[in-house]
Protein backbone atom coordinates (compact mmCIF):
# COMPACT_ATOMS: atom_id res chain seq x y z
CA UNK A 1 0.00 0.00 0.00
CA UNK A 2 1.88 3.09 -1.43
CA UNK A 3 0.98 6.75 -1.82
CA UNK A 4 1.53 8.28 -5.01
CA UNK A 5 4.72 10.32 -4.02
CA UNK A 6 5.69 13.62 -5.30
CA UNK A 7 8.68 14.74 -6.44
CA UNK A 8 11.50 15.12 -3.44
CA UNK A 9 12.56 18.53 -4.47
CA UNK A 10 9.09 19.16 -4.63
CA UNK A 11 7.54 17.95 -1.17
CA UNK A 12 10.44 18.95 0.89
CA UNK A 13 11.66 21.94 2.36
CA UNK A 14 15.50 21.55 3.14
CA UNK A 15 17.21 23.97 5.56
CA UNK A 16 21.07 24.35 5.93
CA UNK A 17 22.01 23.27 9.39
CA UNK A 18 25.81 23.25 9.42
CA UNK A 19 28.39 24.94 6.82
CA UNK A 20 32.02 24.79 7.75
CA UNK A 21 34.67 24.86 5.06
CA UNK A 22 37.86 23.53 5.82
CA UNK A 23 40.73 24.36 3.07
CA UNK A 24 39.19 23.06 -0.17
CA UNK A 25 36.85 21.02 1.49
CA UNK A 26 33.24 22.53 2.11
CA UNK A 27 30.72 20.30 4.77
CA UNK A 28 27.01 21.06 4.21
CA UNK A 29 25.06 19.50 6.38
CA UNK A 30 21.20 20.26 5.52
CA UNK A 31 18.12 19.21 7.90
CA UNK A 32 15.28 18.46 6.52
CA UNK A 33 11.52 19.46 7.69
CA UNK A 34 10.79 15.56 9.11
CA UNK A 35 14.28 16.09 11.25
CA UNK A 36 16.37 13.84 9.24
CA UNK A 37 20.02 15.49 8.27
CA UNK A 38 22.30 14.77 5.35
CA UNK A 39 25.86 15.84 5.14
CA UNK A 40 27.58 16.52 2.16
CA UNK A 41 31.12 17.14 1.68
CA UNK A 42 32.10 19.21 -1.62
CA UNK A 43 35.98 19.00 -2.74
CA UNK A 44 36.77 22.48 -4.72
CA UNK A 45 39.36 21.93 -7.01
Amino acid sequence: MFMNEKPIFASKIFSIHNLSIQGNNINLRIRERNRQAVSAILNIK
